[in-house]
């Protein structure tokens, strides 16, 4: 079986590439996949929570969670997202980030969420790409933790909508 777990055009053709991730997971589910850069593709749930709590073994700030290598300097930038931290510091912002996401602190969030919900799809026509008219726009997230405004006005930009 062909494998290429990072072409763009099958994901916005079909979506995500499942029939490749099952043949990997039974045939080769510790995967090097080619290409620049290449990287290890690592299919099954037990080989990830190994690789996940072995950070003197893998790490996650080295080469960067990210597809198109950069510079060091850049690099550097990009460590202090937690994506690309080992512990213990991405343990500690973790700490700090998931007080945010309990399920009380979710369920307070519940109705605002709804609100903003609500006025989004009430501002789209019959027609509608949902992805770049409502879930891309980034004043969605940051409305999370915003006080309730009355009514949100979505204007299409060629970036994609904002409010």
């Amino acid at each position: 079986m062909h494998i290429d777990l990072v072409d763009q055009d099958r994901y916005a053709d079909a979506g995500p590439p499942h029939e490749q991730l099952a043949w990997l997971r039974e045939h080769d589910p510790v995967h090097w996949h080619e290409g620049e850069p290449g990287f290890w593709a690592v299919t099954r749930h037990e080989d990830v929570v190994h690789v996940s709590r072995h950070s003197e073994l893998f790490s996650s700030a080295r080469k960067l969670a990210l597809f198109n290598e950069m510079p060091e300097e850049q690099r550097a930038l990009q460590r202090m997202m937690m994506l690309n931290q080992d512990p213990p510091e991405h343990t500690r912002r973790r700490s700090l980030v998931n007080r945010g996401f309990t399920p009380r602190a979710i369920g307070a969030l519940e109705q605002h969420i709804r609100d903003i919900c609500d006025d989004l799809l009430d501002q789209l026509g019959t027609e509608a790409d949902f992805v770049t008219e409502v879930a891309a726009p980034p004043a969605a997230l940051r409305d999370l933790r915003a006080p309730r405004r009355p009514s949100r006005t979505v204007t299409r930009s060629s970036t994609g909508p904002t409010a």
